[in-house]
């Protein structure tokens, strides 16, 4: 009798959302599932500013890193799968003040079309 057991890849990702427009968030993307994968659970200080978000899943991720620093200065970091929709993503973080939400759906779109 063999006993399978699936592998399962952790990861603990920091999160911070401050008053002044502070903000680090970090979107797991799963390229054998094709999809965005939302944390396992989420742990966060008591004014819910900081925390950790805990990522629990049958295959690697990759993740793609939203950032703004309390002057409102934005940034992106994209794994390499995703380059071709570098431009776009960029757009829509950077210029178009476009929602984590928007973000996600956006991805999720792009990944179906694989």
């Amino acid at each position: 009798m063999s006993n399978t057991q699936t592998q399962k890849y952790t990861y603990i990702k920091e999160y911070r959302s401050t008053q002044y427009g502070g903000y680090t968030k970090y979107i797991a993307v799963c390229f054998t599932c094709k999809k965005v994968v939302k944390p396992t659970s989420v742990k966060r200080s008591r004014s819910g500013t900081h925390g950790e978000d805990y990522y629990v899943h049958e295959h690697p991720l990759e993740f793609i890193l939203l950032y703004s620093s309390n002057r409102g200065n934005k940034s992106i970091s994209i794994p390499d799968e995703l380059k071709s929709v570098q431009k776009d993503l960029e757009l829509m973080w950077i210029y178009k003040n476009s929602s984590v939400y928007e973000i996600v759906d956006f991805i999720n779109s792009y990944l179906s079309k694989l």
